[in-house]
């Protein structure tokens, strides 16, 4: 397992950012259990989040569109991302790494990351520490969301919507729940 630790480089971005402003996100106290998120990448929906709220587990699906995620950090979350099926390419400010089916990540606080898919139907379970979607600060977006917050523009769908099979199906539900519960994020600390 590869640890991406935040940077003296990420605390000074961040700060730049709160200097200059940033689009607060609409989905401040939104329920996500029913819902998946949209997004230029492809879409991510909660699998499952702790009665305590100190863990939550979304899956991504990702389109091997070239661009991925918008380079963002998260305020107060630290995130294990885990590869389900095919590949990503995981760029801090400092590195790029691959990231085969089967690998992981952990990605400390306020750390500027991005992921990209490398093959299709990219699959990636993100667990995060504590639950708040919102907290996130967008850097660098490819599609014109740079200073936003999770989700300041999105579109929202119904589950039954799209193909969500790790929130419908039995089995591999519980596969994500268990990932959540052995995650220990103290080797950051």
């Amino acid at each position: 397992m590869q640890i991406i630790n935040r940077s003296k480089e990420d605390q000074e971005i961040l700060e730049e950012i709160d200097k200059l402003g940033v689009v607060p996100s609409k989905l401040e106290g939104f329920e996500f259990s029913c819902t998946a998120v949209i997004k230029p990448w492809g879409y991510e929906y909660l699998v499952h989040e702790s009665d305590d709220k100190t863990i939550c587990s979304w899956v991504l699906h990702m389109k091997n569109n070239g661009a991925g995620t918008s380079l963002h950090c998260h305020r107060t979350k630290k995130t294990r991302i885990i590869v389900l099926e095919g590949e990503v390419l995981v760029k801090t400010i400092h590195k790029e790494m691959r990231l085969p089916e089967n690998n992981e990540v952990i990605i400390d606080q306020e750390t500027f990351h991005s992921l990209v898919a490398l093959s299709e139907n990219t699959i990636l379970v993100e667990i995060e520490s504590p639950s708040n979607k919102p907290d996130a600060v967008r850097w660098k977006d490819h599609w014109g969301r740079d200073r936003q917050e999770y989700e300041s523009q999105c579109e929202l769908v119904e589950l039954d919507k799209l193909s969500c099979p790790y929130k419908t199906e039995e089995d591999l539900r519980e596969h994500i729940v268990n990932l959540g519960n052995e995650t220990v994020f103290d080797i950051l600390d």
